[in-house]
C-alpha cells in the first residue's frame, strides 16, 4: 500500500509497541500507553513527490522526529528532519539515508528509547507498522499553532492529573504537614531588603540559594515568607521544613518525595514524568540512592517538561536537621547535600532551590559555590526587625493586661530588648511566652535585669535559667522529679509522643501534661497532641553541663536513654502478643483492607515507639545496668518474634538488623553476668540476625508467616528454634528433615555505613580488607573478618576531596595503597594510605573532566585513569607524576580500562565503540584502533597469559582481540539479546563468561571464542557484575533482581542463590583465598558472604541431578523425583524418608522424559531419553524384568489403562506401543499414524480407546487390537490448554485438546460452542496446578490464599513442583528436594477455583 500525507501511528512490527514523543523537544520512546489513542503516539506525515522522503510531526506537541549528528537517539526538534521510508516484508524501514541508520527500540520494555542503528533494516526490531487515523488538515502545520492541540485537552486534564496523582498518592512515601504555613511569615515590613534579594534571586540564572544563621535568629519563619507570596504567585513547587522533634521530617528520602509529590500537583506534564519515571523504575522510591531519587523524581521530571516557562521554587528548611532518623552509622545527611551540590550542573534553568540552615562546615563548605547568605544579626535592619517585632509581642501583652496602658512598656525597654536579643528572635519570643504567663510587669523587669551583654548563647542561657528558676514550683522537690522524668524523656525521644503516651510508657504517677503545661515558654502540643520543643535550643542547653550549670535541671542523656530503654522493653513485654492484629495467615500485609483500623485498635502509640526504638536508646547507653540486662535477656528469650511481627505490620523491617547489631554489641561488651548465660544470649542474638536474614521477605510481606513459613524452615538444633518452637503454628510440617543448623556456606554479614548506591569495591590483595566507593562522595574500608567499618570516611583535613560521586577504586598490588577516581574535575584521581586512612600529597591532575575508571598495573608500578573528557593518563604510582602527556586516541568518555598481567599493556573502552591497545612504558597506541562494536564498550578484560583480551558492548556482542597486536579476531561473538555489562576470563583462561541486559549470562571458549551451551539462566532481572573465583571452579554474578548466583564453571548449573541486599546489586567480588563474596547494592550496603571452602568440593559433584520432575502415587503415599542424570529416588510421603536406593535402570546419564504410576500406585513406568521403558515396583522401588525395547526414538509419554492391566508409550519416533502391565511384554506392532513424534497419551474412562496427540492432531485407537478409528483428527488450535494437553471427558464420549479443539469420538466430528458447553471433562484436585509457586517463593493456591514461603535452600533452581492430598513436593537444582504436608492448610480453607 502506498503511503499518502496523512495522520498515523507508527508501531514496531516485532514489540507491537508504539512511537510516542516525551515532551516537546524530548526522546522518542515506546508508548506506555500501548496505542490508547494517545495524541503523544499520533504523527502527521508528510510525503515529498517521490513517496519516498518524508516528516514526521507530533500531533500532540507540535515538533518534528529530527535527530543530532552527534546522537544516536531521535528527538523532538523545532525544525524539519527529512526521512526516507522503505517498504520491506509489508512493513516499512525508517531511515536516513545517507549512511542508512534506520530507526528501532532500543528493547522490547515501554518508554524504550528510539535509536539510529546500522543493522540492516530487514530484521524486524527495524520494520514499522503505520495505522492511518485521520487526514492532514486535521492537524496544526508548525510548532506555534500546537498550544491549539493542548486547548483541546484542557477539559480532560483535570481527570488525567486525578488519575495521576493518585497513582503517585500510592506508591510515594510522604510526609503530611511538613510544607509552609501563611501565619508563620514575618510581620510586614521585616526582613524587606533581604526578601527583596530573595526575590531577585529566583528570576537570575542561579539554581541554589543558602541562608545561614544560628538557631534562632528566624530562618524559618523567612523560608515561610519566601513560600508564601511564590505560591500566590504560582511558582512555588514545593516547600518541606525539617524538624529536630520528628523522625520522619529529618529523612532526605521523604524531603525528595514530598517534594515531588508537591511537584506533581504544580504541573500536569510534570506529574506525567514523575509517574513515568516510577512505572519504569517501581523500587525508586524504596532506594537509599539519595542521588537517583532526587534525580529521577525532582530533576528530570521539570528537565523533560515542555510547558515549564516561568521558575519554580522550592524551599527546604533546616538543612541541618537532615541526619538518617536512628542509624548512626550513616550520613544520609553529607549524602543529601553531595547530591544537591553534585546535580546542581544539571539543574534545569526554571528550578530554583531555596535552603536555610545553620552555619554548619559541612553544608556551608559542600555549598561554598553557591549563592550563600550569612543572615547578620547586629545589622540595623536586623535590629529595626527585631525592635518591631519586640514591639507586636508587647502589644499582645499589653492587650492581655489592661491595667499595663497602650505605652507599655516603653521604648526604653524595647531597646533594651533588641540589644539583650543578640540579633534572637528565638529570645524576644521567649520572653513574651514567659512574661505572657505570670505578672507583666514586674517579670518583664526580671527579664531584662542589667547584666554586661554577651554572646548569643549565653544570653539564650541565661534567659532559660530565668524562666526555669522563676517557675512556681521549683521550690518543691516533686517538681525536679517531675521535670527530669517529663522534660529528660522528651530530650532523648527518637520521635514525639502525646502525654498520654509518655505517661504509659514511662509508667508515670501522675500527669506529664501538668509539666507540660506549666512549661508553655517551652513546650507545646501539636495539633495531633504530640509534645515538642518550641526551638531546639532549649533542649540543646538542658543537656550541656557547659550551659545548664543547675544539676537539679540538668538532663544527663546517659541516664534518660537507660530509663528509655528499660521503659521499652517493659512495654514490649507487656503488651505484645501473638497474631497482635488478629489477622488471616492466607493474606499478605498489604491484602488487609483494614489494617490500619486494626493497627490503631491493638498497636498504640507508645508500643509502635518501643518497637521501633528501644534498642536505639540501648546503643546510647555508655554500659549495661543489671536491670537493663536482665530485660534485654526476657526480651530475647520471650518477646522477640512478636517485636519482629509488629514491626512487619509497621513496616519498619529496615531497623531489625541494625537493632540486634546494637544488641549483640552491647552484650558483647558485658561483663556483670553468668559468663555461660551471656554466651548463649549472644548465640541467640546471632541466631535472631540468622532468622532475620533468611526470612527478612516472607516476614516483610505478611507477619504471620514469623509463625507459619519462618518457623518451620529454621534450623531444629539452634538455640534460636528451642526458645521459640513452642511458637510454630502447624499448619504445615517439613517431612523430609528441615536442616539442623544455620548454613555456614552462605553466611552473610551486611556493613551499613555507605547511604547511597556503592558503585565499586575491592579485596586487599590479602583479603583482610574491604575497600568500597559510593555516589555518597565517600571511601571506605571494612573489615573482612569481622564486616565492621575501619575508622572513618576516607577523607583530607585540607581538601575536600571527591565531593562528586566516586566511579572506581584499587588496592595496590601490596596493598598499602588505594588509588581512587570520581567525577570531580579538580581531584579526580587521589591516593590513599591503608594504614592510615590519610590522603597521600594532593590530588593527582591531568584530566580536564571527571575520571570513569582507574586501574593499578599488576607490579604495582603504574596507575592508569579514563576520564569522560577522552584522554587516558598514565601515573608513576612511587612519585605520583604523569608519565608523559594525556594519551589521547579516544573522542568520547572512556568506559573501562585494564592491565595486562605482565603490566606492559593497557587496553581502553570507549562511549564511541573504539578499543585501543596501549604500551604501558611509552603511551602509545598498539596498532590502529578498529571499531568492531556498533555501539559503546562497557567492559574489557585481559586473559591472565596476556595474549587476548575481551570487549563487551551496548551492541549485545563480545570481540576477541588479540594481546600483542590489537587486531581484531574474528567476528564479533553473538548470542545476547540485550546489552551486555560485564566479562571476565577465568584464571586459566579457558573461559570466558558475560552478563547481559536479557537477564542471561553465556558461557564462551577463551581460546575460540564459541559459545559453550545455552545462556544461563538463573536470574530474573539485569545482570551486572560476575567474578570468578581464584581456582576458577565457580563464578559468581549479581544482577537487579537483588540477588547473587553462584555457578558451576564447568558445567554453568546454579550451585545456589544469595538472598541478603534490597536494591540491585552494582559489583562483586571473590576473597583472594576464595573464601568469601563481597557484593555491593543500591541499597547502599555491602554483603560479605562465606563461601565455606571446606564444603566447596562437595558442592560442585553431581551438577546435573537436579530435580527434573516430581510425581505422586495417586493414594498419596509414595513420591518419586525424577533426577536429570537419570536415576529415581522414591519417598516415603508421610515419613518423609526415602524408600531404598536411588532406582538405576536405564542409559547412565541419560535423563527420564516419562514417569507415570498405575492408578493402584503399585506400579511405576519410565520412558527415557534412551528409547526404553522401565517397570518398578512403586513399594520397593525394584526393577520389574528388563528394559523394554520398543521405540526407535525418546519416550515422551506413557498412560496406563484404568485396569492397570496394560499401559501405551508415545516415542518422537511417531508410533506407539502397547504393553502388558504384569509381564511387560509388548502387545502386537507399534501403532503407526502420526506424521510427527507424539506429545501424549490417554485411555478412555472405559479402557475401549486410546487418544493420541501430535502437535493439534489426535489419533483414536481401538486398544483391544490397536487398529486406528477413523481418520487423524485436525484442527486450527486457538486457545490449547498447554502443547501437551489430551483428555477423555469423564463419559468418554469426547476427546479435547485444548478448550477450541473437542471431538464426538463415535462421530469424529469437531463440537460446536453449544455442544461443547455440555461436554463433561474432569478436573483432577490432584495435580500441582491447583497451586502455584511464583518466584518469590510464595506458595499460592488459585484463589490467591498464601500457604507459605519456601526459602531457595529447600529446593535450589528452577524449582518443579508437585502435589496430592495434601502433600505439596518441590524440588530443583542439586537434586534438593523438599516434602511438606500442607493438609492442614488446605481443610481450613478451600483449594481455589478450577482454571
Amino acid at each position: 500500500m502506498r503511503l499518502a500525507d496523512g495522520v498515523y501511528r507508527i508501531k514496531n512490527a516485532r514489540t507491537k509497541n508504539y512511537v510516542t514523543l516525551l515532551s516537546k523537544y524530548g526522546d522518542l520512546v515506546s508508548s506506555e500507553q500501548v496505542g490508547q489513542n494517545s495524541e503523544e503516539e499520533e504523527w502527521q506525515i508528510k510525503f515529498s513527490d517521490t513517496n519516498e522522503k518524508c516528516t514526521f510531526q507530533n500531533r500532540a506537541l507540535g515538533t518534528f522526529a529530527g535527530h543530532d549528528p552527534e546522537e544516536r537517539h531521535v528527538r523532538g526538534t523545532e525544525t524539519k528532519h527529512v526521512w526516507r521510508i522503505k517498504k520491506v516484508d509489508g512493513n516499512y524501514a525508517i531511515h536516513t539515508g545517507t549512511g542508512a541508520k534506520s530507526w528501532c527500540f532500543e528493547n522490547d520494555r515501554f518508554n524504550s528509547q528510539v535509536f539510529l542503528r546500522e543493522e540492516s533494516p530487514e530484521i524486524t526490531y527495524y520494520q514499522w507498522i503505520f495505522e492511518g487515523t485521520g487526514t492532514i488538515e486535521q492537524l496544526p502545520l508548525d510548532v506555534e499553532t500546537a498550544h491549539v492541540i493542548r486547548q483541546r485537552r484542557v477539559s480532560h486534564d483535570k481527570l488525567e492529573w486525578e488519575e495521576v496523582t493518585k497513582f503517585l498518592s500510592d506508591r510515594l512515601p510522604r510526609v503530611p504537614g511538613a510544607t509552609f504555613m501563611h501565619e508563620r511569615a514575618c510581620l510586614p515590613g521585616t526582613r524587606a531588603t533581604l526578601l527583596k534579594t530573595i526575590s531577585e534571586w529566583t528570576m537570575s540564572s542561579d539554581s541554589l540559594y543558602l541562608l545561614t544563621a544560628p538557631a534562632g535568629a528566624g530562618k524559618s519563619t523567612i523560608a515561610h515568607t519566601v513560600a508564601s507570596p511564590a505560591q500566590g504567585k504560582g511558582i512555588l513547587g514545593g516547600s518541606f521544613f525539617l524538624h529536630r522533634d520528628f523522625n520522619d521530617r529529618r529523612d532526605a528520602h521523604l524531603v525528595i518525595n514530598s517534594l515531588a509529590f508537591q511537584l506533581a500537583h504544580f504541573d500536569l506534564e510534570i506529574a506525567k514524568n514523575i509517574r513515568r519515571t516510577l512505572t519504569r523504575d517501581p523500587d525508586l522510591p524504596s532506594s537509599s540512592t539519595v542521588h537517583n531519587k532526587f534525580s529521577g523524581l525532582i530533576v528530570n521530571p521539570v528537565k523533560n517538561s515542555s510547558a515549564v516557562k516561568g521558575p519554580i521554587l522550592l524551599v527546604i528548611d533546616d538543612l541541618d536537621a537532615l541526619v538518617n532518623g536512628n542509624t548512626t552509622h550513616s550520613n544520609i545527611r553529607q549524602a543529601f547535600l553531595a547530591c544537591i551540590a553534585g546535580l546542581e550542573p544539571e539543574l534545569p534553568s526554571a528550578l530554583k532551590i531555596f535552603m536555610t540552615s545553620r552555619p554548619e562546615p559541612d553544608i556551608t563548605l559542600e555549598l561554598a559555590s553557591f549563592c550563600q547568605c550569612p543572615l547578620g544579626l547586629d545589622t540595623k535592619e536586623t535590629q529595626d526587625d527585631l525592635k518591631k517585632y519586640a514591639m507586636n509581642c508587647m502589644t499582645k501583652i499589653a492587650r492581655r493586661y489592661k491595667y499595663l496602658g497602650n505605652n507599655w512598656p516603653g521604648s526604653e525597654a524595647i531597646l533594651d530588648f533588641v540589644r539583650k536579643a543578640c540579633g534572637l528572635f528565638i529570645w524576644i519570643h521567649t520572653v513574651y511566652l514567659f512574661v505572657m504567663q505570670r505578672d507583666a510587669g514586674a517579670w518583664l523587669k526580671v527579664a531584662l535585669s542589667p547584666q554586661p551583654l554577651a554572646d548569643v548563647e549565653s544570653e539564650l542561657d541565661k534567659l532559660y535559667t530565668k524562666a526555669l528558676l522563676d517557675h512556681p514550683d521549683v521550690s518543691d522537690s516533686v517538681f525536679y522529679d517531675r521535670f527530669q522524668k517529663v522534660v529528660g524523656g522528651i530530650v532523648v525521644l527518637y520521635d514525639p509522643l502525646s502525654s498520654a503516651s509518655l505517661d504509659s510508657l514511662l509508667k508515670l504517677s501522675f500527669y506529664s501534661d501538668d509539666i507540660v503545661s506549666s512549661l508553655q515558654s517551652f513546650l507545646y502540643n501539636t495539633g495531633d497532641d504530640t509534645v515538642r520543643f518550641i526551638h531546639p535550643s532549649f533542649p540543646e542547653f538542658l543537656s550541656d553541663h557547659t550551659r545548664c550549670k543547675d544539676d537539679k535541671l540538668r538532663i544527663d542523656k546517659d541516664f534518660q536513654h537507660c530509663e528509655l530503654a528499660k521503659a521499652c522493653l517493659a512495654k514490649m513485654h507487656e503488651m505484645l502478643r501473638k497474631n497482635i492484629c488478629n489477622l488471616d495467615s492466607s493474606q499478605f500485609n498489604s491484602e488487609i483492607v483494614d489494617l490500619d483500623e486494626r493497627i490503631k485498635k491493638n498497636i498504640s502509640k507508645e508500643l509502635q515507639y518501643a518497637c521501633q526504638h528501644w534498642a536505639y536508646h540501648l546503643a546510647s547507653l555508655s554500659e549495661l545496668d543489671t536491670q537493663v540486662y536482665e530485660l534485654v535477656k526476657r526480651f530475647l528469650q520471650n518477646d522477640l518474634l512478636y517485636w519482629l511481627e509488629v514491626l512487619s505490620l509497621l513496616q519498619k523491617m529496615t531497623s531489625t538488623l541494625i537493632s540486634l547489631d546494637y544488641v549483640q554489641e552491647k552484650l558483647e561488651t558485658h561483663s556483670n553476668a553468668n559468663a555461660k548465660e551471656l554466651d548463649q544470649l549472644v548465640i541467640l542474638v546471632h541466631d535472631a540476625k540468622h532468622f532475620v536474614h533468611e526470612f527478612y521477605t516472607p516476614i516483610g510481606q505478611s507477619s504471620m508467616h514469623i509463625y507459619h513459613s519462618a518457623l518451620p524452615f529454621t534450623p531444629q538444633q539452634t538455640i534460636f528454634y528451642e526458645t521459640y518452637s513452642s511458637k510454630l503454628e502447624r499448619n504445615i510440617k517439613i517431612l523430609n528433615g528441615p536442616s539442623l543448623q544455620w548454613s555456614t556456606s552462605a553466611h552473610m554479614t551486611m556493613c551499613v555505613g555507605h547511604t547511597s548506591q556503592v558503585t565499586c569495591m575491592a579485596f586487599s590483595p590479602d583479603g583482610s580488607i574491604i575497600v568500597s566507593c559510593a555516589q555518597d562522595s565517600t571511601l571506605r574500608l571494612w573489615d573482612v573478618k569481622y564486616g565492621v567499618a575501619i575508622g572513618k570516611p576516607l577523607k583530607s583535613h585540607t581538601y575536600r576531596y571527591h565531593c562528586y560521586n566516586f566511579t572506581s577504586v584499587a588496592f595496590s598490588p601490596d596493598g598499602s595503597k588505594i588509588v581512587s577516581g570520581s567525577m570531580e574535575k579538580t581531584a579526580s584521581v587521589c591516593l590513599w594510605d591503608v594504614k592510615s586512612g590519610a590522603a597521600i600529597g594532593e590530588p593527582l591532575k591531568g584530566h580536564k573532566k571527571g575520571v570513569s575508571c582507574v586501574a593499578f598495573s599488576p607490579d604495582g608500578s603504574k596507575i592508569v585513569s579514563g576520564s569522560v573528557d577522552g584522554s587516558l593518563c598514565l601515573w608513576d604510582a612511587k612519585s605520583d607524576a604523569t608519565i608523559g602527556e594525556p594519551l589521547n586516541g579516544h573522542s568520547d568518555d572512556i568506559m573501562c580500562v585494564a592491565f595486562s598481567s605482565d603490566s606492559s599493556k593497557f587496553v581502553s573502552g570507549s562511549y564511541n565503540r573504539l578499543v585501543c591497545l596501549w604500551d604501558a612504558d611509552s603511551g602509545a597506541v598498539i596498532g590502529k584502533p578498529i571499531i568492531c562494536h556498533s555501539d559503546m564498550v562497557r567492559c574489557v578484560a585481559f586473559c591472565p597469559d596476556g595474549l587476548k583480551f575481551v570487549s563487551c558492548s551496548d551492541d549485545r556482542t563480545l570481540c576477541l582481540w588479540d594481546g600483542k597486536s590489537g587486531a581484531a579476531i574474528g567476528k564479533p561473538l553473538t548470542g545476547h539479546s540485550g546489552e551486555i555489562y560485564y566479562v571476565v576470563f577465568s584464571p586459566d583462561g579457558s573461559q570466558i563468561v558475560s552478563g547481559s541486559e536479557d537477564n542471561t549470562l553465556r558461557l564462551w571458549d577463551g581460546k575460540f571464542g564459541v559459545a559453550i551451551g545455552e545462556p544461563l539462566k538463573g536470574h530474573s532481572g539485569k545482570v551486572y557484575c560476575i567474578a570468578f573465583s581464584p581456582d576458577g571452579s565457580k563464578f559468581v554474578s549479581g544482577s537487579e533482581d537483588k540477588t547473587l548466583c553462584i555457578w558451576n564453571a564447568k558445567s554453568g548449573i546454579t550451585i545456589r542463590a544469595l538472598n541478603g541486599h534490597r536494591g540491585s546489586i552494582r559489583c562483586v567480588a571473590y576473597s583472594p583465598d576464595g573464601s568469601k563474596i563481597v557484593s555491593g547494592s543500591d541499597d547502599s550496603a555491602l554483603c560479605i558472604w562465606n563461601c565455606n571452602p571446606s564444603t566447596a568440593n562437595t558442592e560442585v559433584l553431581n551438577y546435573q541431578s537436579y530435580v527434573d520432575k516430581i510425581k505422586i502415587s495417586p493414594d498419596g503415599l509414595v513420591i518419586v523425583s525424577i533426577l536429570a542424570d537419570g536415576t529415581l529416588n522414591l519417598w516415603d510421603a508421610v515419613l518423609g524418608v526415602a524408600i531404598g536406593k536411588p532406582m538405576i535402570g536405564h542409559s547412565a546419564s541419560i535423563p527420564f522424559n516419562a514417569v507415570v504410576f498405575s492408578h493402584d500406585s503399585l506400579k511405576i513406568v519410565s520412558g527415557s531419553y534412551d528409547t526404553t521403558l522401565r517397570l518398578w515396583n512403586a513399594k520397593s522401588g525394584v526393577a520389574i524384568g528388563e528394559s523394554l525395547n520398543g521405540h526407535s526414538d525418546l519416550v515422551n509419554c506413557i498412560a496406563f489403562s484404568p485396569d492397570d492391566s496394560k499401559f501405551v508409550s508415545g516415542s518422537y519416533d511417531k508410533s506407539l506401543c502397547l504393553w502388558d502391565a504384569k509381564s511387560g511384554a509388548a502387545i502386537g506392532e507399534p501403532l503407526t499414524g502420526h506424521s510427527t513424534g507424539i506429545d501424549s497419551v490417554q485411555f478412555s474412562p472405559d479402557g475401549t480407546k486410546i487418544a493420541s496427540r501430535a502437535k493439534n492432531t489426535v489419533c483414536l485407537w481401538d486398544s483391544i487390537s490397536g487398529a486406528a478409528i477413523g481418520e487423524l483428527l485436525t484442527g486450527s488450535i486457538e486457545i490449547p490448554i498447554s502443547s501437551t494437553y489430551l483428555a477423555f471427558s469423564s463419559d468418554g464420549l469426547h476427546v479435547t485438546i485444548g478448550k477450541s479443539l473437542m471431538w464426538n469420538v463415535s462421530t469424529l466430528s469437531l463440537l460446536t460452542a453449544d455442544q461443547a458447553k455440555h461436554a463433561k471433562f474432569p478436573y483432577s484436585t490432584s495435580q500441582s496446578q491447583n497451586f502455584q509457586f511464583h518466584e518469590t517463593r510464595w506458595l499460592v493456591d488459585n484463589s490467591g490464599h498464601i500457604i507459605c514461603w519456601i526459602p531457595f535452600a529447600n529446593t535450589g533452581g528452577n524449582a518443579r513442583t508437585a502435589y496430592c492430598d495434601g502433600i505439596f513436593c518441590i524440588g530443583g537444582h542439586n537434586d534438593q528436594f523438599t516434602i511438606i504436608d500442607i493438609s492442614n492448610v488446605i481443610n481450613r480453607h478451600t483449594v481455589g477455583a478450577r482454571p
